[in-house]
């Protein structure tokens, strides 16, 4: 669930709040059966969910079609409570839970099954895992252990130190600056030495069902569950709650934090059972409920696409959000005198980058980015724009190193520009 995680913190909408159209979320994917409890989305966008006994399906184009993929498990798929891409290692696809881990090498075409504990009949049922930014993988087992994999999950020791890790983890994640959270329902650890040393009890137990959102850089860590919704600004180190949107009791089954540092979270009532969707623009200071358009759905999970687009696992199928979420900021509301894109800052970049461009008038502009052979990896900006000058985010997590194209396009204008992405 925590790769939900490839956003920028950028505050504010694109040149302001988007309008809320009557149906926020609209379903994808009429081939695509089941209720899919978790959803991954790599480098290249290519959208995957995991449906518990019915199999993984992948999604080449923004969720309109579906393949079904060969079944990871022989028997049944099974419960599953990890999914995600491990971008900082191999780029391999993990899909974990009641049934085990399997890893995939090749875009989900084919999986291989990984012991936690070969030595034993049955491996622990898996209730989360999470890859770090050095490229290990963290495993919580249910009544069973914290593990580590230091060589893409071929092999795995206990990683938890205090008792109650060791024996009852609940939850995993790993923050941008490489920051490890692991505990239980009552009480929330972490370590910053990649798991070596004693891990340190911090304030801020999230109860159980826990959720991990983080922007890019880390300066922003959202996590919720039984206890209620959680916001740190340091790390992990001190954390507040933020206010929630409705009134009672709730359960956040599910976070995301865009690109343009827009809030998504998945909620249902411990009083009434009634399961909402809501969106904070203002970092937590107000919410909105953007259920319409989702039939009573539980959200598992969100994933959002380097094209801006939210997408949402429930109960009931897989459902995109209405309004892409840009990666756009106004920098002038000024009229400049002529249409331009500059040169990216900085360039060379490691992870992200900015993108400066100017529009001299009303128009309807788009800004993409494009690896050499052509392909769309990112759309940065496809709306209309006033006059101004505005920057955009570039985070290129995941993708491979070498020259990008980035290219403006507003009207008969167009042009390009060359970034390069280090390794």
């Amino acid at each position: 669930m925590v790769r939900l995680l490839l956003c920028l913190f950028i505050t504010g909408f694109l040149a302001g709040s988007p309008a809320v159209a009557q149906n926020n979320w609209a379903p994808v994917g009429g081939t695509l059966s089941g209720a899919p409890t978790s959803i991954a989305i790599s480098a290249t966008g290519d959208i995957f969910v995991a449906v518990p006994n019915e199999g993984v399906f992948r999604s080449t184009d923004d969720g309109a079609s579906w393949t079904q993929l060969p079944n990871p498990h022989a028997a049944t798929l099974g419960p599953v409570y990890g999914f995600n891409y491990n971008y900082k290692g191999k780029g391999d696809l993990f899909v974990g839970g009641g049934f085990g881990l399997f890893r995939s090498s090749n875009n989900g075409d084919a999986w291989q099954q990984l012991r936690i504990q070969p030595t034993v009949g049955t491996d622990p049922v898996i209730v989360g895992f999470t890859f770090t930014t050095w490229g290990d993988i963290f495993l919580a087992s249910n009544g069973s252990a914290l593990w580590q994999s230091t060589d893409n999950g071929a092999t795995w020791s206990e990683a938890g130190i205090n008792n109650d890790i060791t024996l009852y983890p609940s939850f995993v994640a790993c923050s941008p600056k490489g920051k490890l959270f692991a505990g239980t329902s009552n009480a929330m650890y972490s370590t910053t030495d990649k798991g070596n040393s004693v891990w340190q009890s911090i304030s801020g137990a999230m109860g159980s069902n826990v959720s991990f959102a983080f922007n890019s850089n880390g300066s922003e860590i959202i996590a919720g569950g039984t206890s209620g919704l959680f916001r740190s600004f340091d790390d992990g180190n001190s954390w507040k709650p933020l206010s929630p949107p409705g009134m009672g009791n709730l359960t956040y089954y599910s976070l995301a934090i865009a690109s343009n540092g827009s809030i998504f979270e998945g909620t249902e009532s411990l009083l009434n059972s009634v399961k909402a969707v809501s969106l904070s623009a203002d970092s937590g200071t107000s919410w909105l409920d953007i259920s319409s358009g989702l039939p009573s759905s539980l959200v598992y999970a969100f994933g959002v696409s380097r094209k801006g687009y939210v997408y949402a696992a429930t109960d009931n199928g897989v459902f995109r959000y209405s309004q892409p979420t840009g990666v756009v900021r106004a920098i002038s509301n000024g009229k400049p005198s002529a249409f331009d894109l500059g040169q990216n800052h900085p360039n060379p970049f490691f992870t992200s980058t900015r993108i400066p461009f100017s529009i001299s008038e009303e128009v309807y502009a788009t800004l993409k980015v494009y690896d050499v052979t052509g392909h769309e990896v990112a759309a940065l900006a496809n709306q209309q724009y006033q006059p101004g000058s505005y920057e955009a985010a570039f985070d290129g997590s995941g993708l491979p190193s070498g020259p990008y194209i980035c290219r403006l396009t507003a009207g008969p204008f167009s042009l390009t520009r060359t970034l390069i992405l280090l390794p």
